[in-house]
């Protein structure tokens, strides 16, 4: 199985905030059968935060889904995770939507631009 070179990813920009962005794009493999499928999501997020997410998170009720590992973060500046491909779409979506209104307290899905870029 090789890697599906094209990507898209789903781009959150929240307006009035530098560091509320978000970046979640799919690790694909080429099946046997040449089919693209999604082996796991990466998402990759502003983080303004100088503690460790493993401390910052619980702070704004946001417990990571077993599925859900953080891989890297870099205070004041970003936190990455992998969340497995088993993770069903509608999850994935609540999670996303639960960090964003936790993290960069949001009222309501206009202060959010979304985007879908291709590669």
């Amino acid at each position: 199985m090789g890697y599906d070179k094209r990507q898209a990813a789903l781009i959150c920009d929240v307006a009035d905030q530098p560091d509320g962005w978000l970046d979640l794009r799919p690790q694909k493999i080429v099946s046997k059968t040449g089919i693209p499928v999604v082996r796991k999501w990466i998402l990759t997020l502003g983080w303004p935060f100088v503690v460790s997410p493993s401390e910052t998170l619980p702070e704004f009720g946001i417990i990571l889904p077993d599925t859900v590992v953080i891989t890297e973060w870099a205070s004041g500046v970003f936190l990455r995770m992998n969340a497995g491909a088993e993770f069903e779409l509608n999850d994935l979506a609540n999670f996303i939507s639960t960090l964003l209104i936790r993290l960069y307290h949001l009222e309501g899905e206009s202060a959010v631009e979304l985007a879908l870029e291709e590669e």
